[in-house]
């Protein structure tokens, strides 16, 4: 349910700053971030974060460990090991930053609102 509640939050966000087109990217990216942090986190907490700037979208998620966060090139019959690997070949950059925030960026053309909006939440 969690995953879910974040693609719906991002999807509005999106849409209400006329960023429709980057939808399906920014949630697939959301999506992989978010189950990241359930997967292999230590507490039963997430925290989302969602802004823009008038040439991306930052995608922010913290809730796991960060010390082992490598994108990696999982055996065709691995069933996990492929999140990141998704990140890192769809967002325009990624990394984690000193506060332990796991985040991504999608390069945009200028949509609607104002630069700075930040949608946030602990799911």
């Amino acid at each position: 349910m969690r995953v879910g509640e974040c693609r719906q939050i991002g999807s509005a966000e999106l849409q209400r700053w006329g960023l429709e087109q980057y939808v399906d990217t920014a949630l697939l990216l959301l999506s992989e971030l978010v189950t990241n942090a359930i997967q292999h986190g230590t507490g039963h907490q997430v925290d989302v974060r969602i802004s823009r700037t008038s040439s991306e979208v930052r995608i922010e998620v913290r809730g796991g460990p960060t010390h082992r966060l490598l994108a990696r090139s999982p055996s065709l019959l691995a069933e996990h090991g492929r999140g990141l690997l998704l990140v890192d070949m769809i967002a325009d950059a990624w990394g984690v930053d000193a506060a332990s925030w796991v985040w991504c960026t999608i390069e945009t053309t200028a949509g609607c609102g104002n630069p700075g909006q930040v949608t946030g939440g602990r799911f």
